[in-house]
């Protein structure tokens, strides 16, 4: 098997020290041509990091005109005319509008982390207090979340949320009007709820990286990592745990090695489960196989 150096993903070259550096960046949107994927670090470029997108041929870099920053995503850093996008906002995070070339949509640049949970509070009748996980992964409608052994559940409506219990053939609601599911809820009285709901985000589900393409695997060879609070850390790929827990001390940094044995493939991402609201930083280091 043929290692590759991962910066970025092109043609096979030795592997002389640890290739990737992950970030939970990822590049989002209706996009011609579709640069959507994970951020890699890709070396410095103007001063400042510079980034390729995983399994394109796309590269994200700053270039200051004029005294006036700006961010780029195109085919090669210092090619502003082929298809371009661009943040002018001299930030990296945020919004690419279409600059060039045969580039169409807004790409957006976010960091892509989620809640681990949520947690019902209030004097509620029915009583659905407590933590509530999610349990739509498929990607498919929308995003619900459960609160384990019960009928309760939390749904991301795009726009709305709902908070309900099933009881026998009904149904009984809270509801909120805004995007996100966060936030306080308002009973539906008429369905027989009573009392106003509170929804908190706690702990995230991180995305460190993801295997780009089908038959290709990241091997992971090292982690460093670093936390404000003390908690342990969990590493899956999306639906099953592959390695963890780790246990972390309050602001003690921690690096693991690994012997080429945790892995992910078959364009299955890598996430890490954060418990904790305390921030966490994590490095992830490793070399592609194909």
């Amino acid at each position: 098997m043929a290692r590759d150096q991962i910066r970025p993903i092109k043609v096979a070259q030795p592997l002389l020290f640890p290739a990737l550096r992950s970030n939970s960046y990822t590049v989002s949107g209706l996009l011609t041509p579709d640069v959507t994927g994970v951020l890699i670090e890709d070396g410095l470029y103007d001063g400042v990091m510079s980034y390729s997108i995983v399994d394109t041929s796309f590269f994200i870099w700053r270039y200051v005109n004029l005294g006036t920053p700006a961010y780029y995503i195109s085919k090669a850093k210092g090619d502003f005319f082929d298809d371009t996008w661009r943040n002018t906002t001299g930030n990296l995070l945020g919004e690419y509008a279409a600059y060039a070339g045969d580039a169409t949509g807004t790409a957006t640049l976010a960091v892509s982390s989620t809640p681990y949970y949520y947690t019902v509070s209030g004097t509620l009748n029915p009583d659905v207090t407590g933590d509530y996980f999610k349990i739509s992964t498929d990607g498919v409608g929308p995003i619900v979340h459960q609160k384990p052994g019960t009928e309760d559940y939390l749904m991301d409506l795009s726009g709305s949320a709902q908070l309900y219990r099933e009881t026998g053939g009904s149904v009984i609601y809270w509801e909120k009007l805004t995007e996100g599911l966060a936030g306080t809820y308002n009973p539906d009285l008429a369905s027989g709820a009573t009392g106003t709901a509170t929804v908190t985000a706690v702990g995230e589900t991180k995305l460190l990286l993801q295997a780009p393409g089908a038959n290709r695997s990241i091997q992971i060879t090292s982690l460093e990592l670093n936390s404000e609070t003390t908690q342990s850390i969990t590493l899956t790929d999306g639906t099953t745990a592959i390695f963890g827990p780790i246990y972390l001390t309050e602001n003690v940094p921690v690096t693991l090695n690994f012997p080429h044995t945790v892995q992910v493939g078959d364009n299955k991402p890598l996430h890490a489960i954060i418990p904790s609201t305390g921030a966490t930083a994590i490095q992830v280091w490793g070399y592609i196989d194909s």
